[in-house]
């Protein structure tokens, strides 16, 4: 089912340009799993021409709380986001500044350098977020300094066990595989090649070619990556709820 619903989406994107509108409606709907499909064309929709900072207070208020919400694509969403902190409405403001610090939680990285990009006056709510940044960034400083924080030093047993364990699965799994090749016409007939601790084989003419390198590096939540299964449950409940239910949840207490 979601398979077909994210083609159907993107099937829109690349076909319909009126469906901007539509997703300005469903980022911002009442219902949690409305905004959760909303978001997900956002995107994939060139948003570039979707001013915020033109739309109205209330719209302002919903839009940032509904891309802050599920920390997904940081580079996509902050960059529509960030701007709304020097917002002529205050209230706008004030709530940017309290969903953003979580958000540094999660991306520092990405929040300073989105950061950095605004320009203009600096508002009070702009202070609050960069020295926000400063905390983290120190703290991040110092959890690295800090030998005594690395599981090696401070868990010297477990860390050995642990990197034993995962030595001893990594045997095995390549001990299958050559015993799969090994049972295999083609890969039988390829050559095996020792590779050296420097990343590279050695050649018949008694040098060293280094092997191909492809990286590739993405944005990773920190904070919902450390989240326990129980913890994890309760947000993916909170953020699928309607906002309606929220509202009323809120007013009880």
């Amino acid at each position: 089912m979601r398979d077909v619903l994210e083609a159907w989406i993107r099937q829109c994107v690349h076909c319909h340009h009126e469906l901007k509108p539509l997703v300005v409606e469903m980022v911002t709907d009442d219902d949690g799993y409305v905004r959760h499909v909303g978001r997900m064309v956002w995107d994939d929709v060139d948003t570039t021409d979707i001013e915020l900072m033109q739309q109205t207070e209330e719209m302002q208020l919903r839009m940032g709380i509904s891309l802050l919400q599920d920390f997904v694509k940081p580079e996509e969403r902050l960059h529509k986001v960030m701007p709304l902190l020097q917002s002529s409405y205050q209230s706008v403001r004030k709530m940017i500044a309290e969903c953003l610090p979580l958000y540094i939680l999660n991306y520092p990285g990405v929040v300073r350098e989105q950061f950095n990009q605004l320009i203009g006056e600096r508002t009070e709510e702009m202070e609050t977020i960069d020295q926000s940044l400063k905390n983290e960034e120190e703290r991040i400083r110092y959890a690295r300094d800090c030998v005594e924080l690395q599981s090696m030093y401070a868990y010297p047993d477990e860390h050995e066990i642990c990197w034993r364990e995962h030595n001893e699965h990594q045997k095995k799994i390549y001990a299958a595989v050559e015993e799969r090749s090994n049972r295999t016409s083609f890969l039988g007939l390829l050559q095996n090649v020792v590779l050296g601790r420097s990343g590279g084989w050695r050649k018949p003419d008694g040098t060293c070619q280094p092997l191909s390198k492809i990286s590739y590096s993405a944005p990773y939540p920190i904070y919902l990556s450390s989240q326990t299964p129980l913890e994890e449950f309760e947000y993916t409940q909170y953020m699928f709820k309607n906002w309606s239910q929220l509202g009323a949840e809120n007013e009880q207490e």
